[in-house]
């Protein structure tokens, strides 16, 4: 049997952060992403317009020589890989997540997954692997197979930014907004304390822009990386990787938009806390 992949799993909200995260840790020498592995780029408006699916590097992700050899090594490995469906998404939630034949389909994905990690290893010559998907769902089978190290690496963003961030983008109303991020949170933590602190990282968005230096160190020492300055590896970096149109901008640093201040009344901001609830006052969002 081999030795068990070194797989980081992000979990968090839209809007919150993760693709930039992602860039970051994806310029670190000993990290290999492809940024949002899950989530199948196939049903995405790019795709589904007709137009190719752009790589980060700049050129579509099918005619990508680093996508290509990921390809190529897959199938190696004993994986076809669609590029624009990975085939790896687990669909069952709720209490239908439990059935056996569900459990069966999650653990073949996780399966599946682990093989593309794999590979992408091999091709990149690095030792972690990093996941910026945000699902919660595939926890539990992630957590369960034998071949992964699991790291789970939870970003989270005020709620009021993430609320006006939505509001901007969707249109949505508030109280669903922010019950979901508080869903989101509360189940993200449960995950944790069931994992435990080697394995369960919390990083405030926030923090990682007032202390990027500092906080970016302790996300390597949490992923057992060595140090690295990942401030300047990032913009020298050929990233190659999925997710939001961010991915696609060079990158020039990090700044904290706090425009959600001016956006949001104070009645709406005072509602965004109370429907987030005590986990607002336990991350000190106040």
């Amino acid at each position: 049997r081999s030795a068990p992949v070194r797989y980081v799993h992000m979990v968090a909200t839209a809007y919150s952060g993760s693709t930039l995260l992602g860039m970051l840790l994806g310029s670190h020498p000993g990290l290999a992403t492809v940024g949002e592995l899950i989530t199948p780029v196939r049903y995405g408006r790019i795709v589904q317009s007709g137009e190719p699916y752009p790589c980060s590097c700049g050129v579509p992700m099918i005619e990508c020589a680093h996508f290509d050899a990921l390809r190529v090594r897959c199938r190696e490995l004993g994986v076809e890989l669609d590029l624009y469906d990975y085939g790896i998404k687990i669909q069952e939630r709720g209490p239908s997540r439990h059935l056996p034949g569900a459990k069966r389909r999650a653990a073949a994905a996780v399966d599946r997954g682990r093989t593309i990690a794999r590979a992408l290893l091999d091709v990149t010559g690095r030792s972690v692997f990093l996941d910026t998907t945000k699902d919660l769902a595939p926890l539990p089978a992630l957590a369960r197979h034998p071949g992964l190290d699991l790291k789970v690496l939870h970003l989270i963003r005020d709620p009021r930014a993430f609320l006006h961030s939505t509001r901007k983008r969707q249109g949505a109303g508030a109280g669903s907004q922010t019950r979901f991020w508080r869903r989101t949170h509360e189940q993200a933590l449960a995950a944790g304390r069931r994992l435990g602190p080697q394995r369960f990282h919390t990083l405030r968005f926030e923090d990682l822009c007032r202390e990027p230096e500092r906080r970016l160190a302790e996300v390597c020492a949490f992923l057992g990386l060595p140090p690295a300055n990942l401030l300047e590896l990032a913009p020298r970096t050929t990233h190659h990787m999925m997710g939001n149109r961010a991915r696609l901008a060079p990158f020039a640093g990090i700044t904290l938009d706090a425009t959600w201040e001016e956006s949001l009344s104070t009645r709406e901001q005072a509602r965004c806390l109370r429907a987030a609830g005590p986990l607002a006052t336990r991350f000190d969002y106040r």
